[in-house]
């Protein structure tokens, strides 16, 4: 779920897919195999890339693995990062993986992506939000 989707929904002509991971290295390796199984050569652009703290990595391709910790630092930090102005043809895809986890920052992922669409309803013509998970108990 977490290689597949995200590239059939750029395929579909969403321009960018952000992916959470809840711990480093899958957003790594994942990105990884995305870009190994999704490109033909090295020379060719990647379709993904990463951000963890302190280290990123391809950040302005289409699909972009994060950390649902640096999410929430944006989603907290930068105004910006979905505005009105931004010029996209479809929506951008905020794709939440490994929900069933639970952890603080999912939660505050969510609580914060809430909030965002409250202050500016506007924006729901803007984003997409994807939330996956193995196991996760639906109440």
């Amino acid at each position: 779920k977490s290689t597949l989707l995200p590239a059939l929904l750029i395929a579909e002509g969403y321009e960018r897919v952000l992916v959470t991971q809840p711990r480093r290295l899958p957003c790594t390796s994942i990105c990884d195999r995305v870009n190994s199984t999704m490109t033909s050569n090295e020379d060719s652009e990647r379709i993904a890339g990463w951000a963890v703290s302190g280290d990123e990595h391809d950040i302005k391709s289409p699909i972009l693995y994060l950390t649902d910790g640096l999410l929430k630092e944006q989603l907290l930090h930068d105004e910006d990062l979905i505005t009105d102005q931004t010029k996209l043809n479809k929506s951008i895809v905020f794709f939440l993986d490994e929900i069933h986890e639970r952890s603080i920052n999912i939660d505050l992922c969510l609580a914060l992506l809430v909030r965002l669409l409250t202050k500016k309803p506007y924006l729901q013509s803007k984003m997409k939000l994807v939330i996956s998970s193995a196991t996760l108990d639906s109440s």
